[in-house]
């Protein structure tokens, strides 16, 4: 990820089970209710916008720990995070010069480290990663190094002085460890602008990069991951796209660039691959999104909360049942993804952490029509939204229509307004809704939630943000 300056590093760079964003969503809604016109358009030839489903890896906001401060469990720019193969996380702390950790809900494990160059010390800490065999690595920025610790944070050893040579650094910024334990490092100063390789002693193996625009050259490599096959992310900030290559640096594919619209970034932070899905931080814009391994665009969530004085931020239900600004962001930098598939940010304006877990997968029984798209549009939104719904199943094949039922709620979980009722054939559907609930009243800015249940299958949702 980034700091003010740039980069902060995603942890857990080894892969994991899948975790991607929540699809921002909409609720259906036919003519119905209160004399207000809700369209149901059934087409064969209607766009179906790309799914985001639970299959997909939809998150939703689970928790959230810290504050600014110099004490236990308080950040000063968390800017990267790792989740340790015990579950604990890693946060670098970059402005209070340690690397702290907790358990996945929050509660303060540990912590090591303060401002200075002996073993154990750090001048601005940029990422944490976590190896299969637990050693925990850490860049140090401004001391040009790599330093390895425990799990319980005992110091290690160490690798890097200032240079240009193999195995010199100039700004280390991210580090990922594969599962051979070979360790990739970005390095973002002059002249570097590189990606080395070492084995887990800083043996050096090779390195790719320079100073451009062309493929496989950077403007600003921040983060690094890598996927099960040894397959390295990067992401290049001020040139607003992440790049794929082999392990000794064969380039492989590039996508980004600048701008707000999806697949767009406005300065890429940390970068994290699970398994199945690219996570990647837009720093600037204030969010999270996620592709597919060769960069296709899937979902993104997250907007912008300036918490110290409430800009841009949201009552997640409208109630106040959750707290302004959960699930928003200033700033993120870092994103890691756990086993059991929760993101973890690093929320660095906001000094603190979020967490989001999956939501429940839908599954469907022999013979149930398979919901086989759902998404939402536009999302966040502010007077209307429309959902798309794709079916298909063995039932469907010979005509028939699928029940389809189609609720929305708010994030405590409350019905807001049943939304449409009723059968549809195969083929792809969109619902309109006006934003109103049962009482015909506009529903306040905030989260909410669309339940879409097909026949008797598991219902699967998607949340969609009213913006004030």
């Amino acid at each position: 990820m980034t700091d003010s300056t740039g980069g902060h590093f995603l942890a857990h760079k080894r892969p994991v089970q899948g975790a991607a964003l929540r699809a921002l969503g909409a609720p259906p809604e036919r003519c119905h209710g209160r004399g207000r016109l809700l369209c149901l358009w059934a087409t064969a030839t209607l766009l179906c916008f790309a799914t985001t489903s639970w299959a997909a890896g939809t998150l939703l906001f689970a928790t959230k720990w810290g504050s600014q401060g110099t004490a236990t469990g308080q950040f000063n720019e968390p800017v990267a995070l790792a989740v340790g193969t015990n579950g604990n996380v890693y946060v670098a702390d970059r402005g209070n010069h340690r690397i702290q950790v907790f358990s996945n809900t929050g509660a303060f494990v540990t912590a090591w480290g303060d401002s200075g160059t002996g073993n154990g010390q750090f001048n601005s800490p940029r990422d944490v990663t976590v190896a299969a065999n637990g050693e925990v690595y850490v860049t140090d920025f401004f001391n040009n190094r790599i330093q390895v610790f425990s799990a319980a944070g005992a110091y290690l050893r160490q690798w890097g002085t200032s240079g240009t040579g193999d195995g010199q650094f100039k700004s280390p910024r991210g580090v990922c460890v594969d599962e051979s334990l070979h360790v990739f490092v970005s390095e973002d100063g002059l002249p570097n602008k590189r990606i080395q390789k070492f084995t887990s002693t800083g043996g050096f193996l090779g390195k790719w990069g320079m100073l451009g625009t062309a493929d496989g050259q950077f403007q600003s490599p921040r983060d690094v991951a890598v996927d099960g096959n040894s397959q390295v992310y990067v992401s290049d900030a001020l040139a607003n796209r992440v790049q794929k290559f082999t392990s000794n640096g064969g380039f492989l594919v590039t996508w980004g660039t600048s701008g707000s619209g999806n697949g767009q970034f406005q300065f890429t932070g940390g970068v994290e691959d699970d398994g199945a899905r690219v996570l990647v931080i837009d720093t600037n814009n204030h969010r999270l999104q996620i592709f597919g391994a060769g960069g296709a665009f899937m979902d993104a969530t997250g907007s912008m909360c300036r918490l110290s004085d409430g800009s841009g931020c949201v009552d997640p239900d409208g109630t106040g049942g959750l707290a302004l600004g959960d699930g928003q962001f200033y700033f993120p930098l870092g994103v890691a993804v756990a086993a059991d598939g929760a993101v973890f940010v690093a929320d660095s304006q906001n000094h603190r952490i979020q967490k989001f877990t999956r939501a429940p997968t839908s599954s469907t029984g022999s013979g149930f029509s398979a919901l086989t798209a759902l998404s939402v549009s536009p999302n966040p939104w502010r007077t209307s939204t429309s959902l798309r719904v794709g079916l298909a199943g063995p039932d469907l094949a010979s005509g028939g229509d699928a029940r389809l039922a189609a609720r929305i709620y708010d994030s405590s979980g409350r019905l807001v307004r049943e939304l449409f009722t009723g059968s549809l054939p195969a083929g792809n559907h969109t619902l309109g809704w006006d934003g109103r609930g049962v009482d015909g009243r506009l529903v306040p800015p905030g989260v909410y939630f669309v339940d879409v249940q097909v026949n008797d299958a598991p219902s699967r949702s998607v949340k969609i943000v009213r913006l004030r």
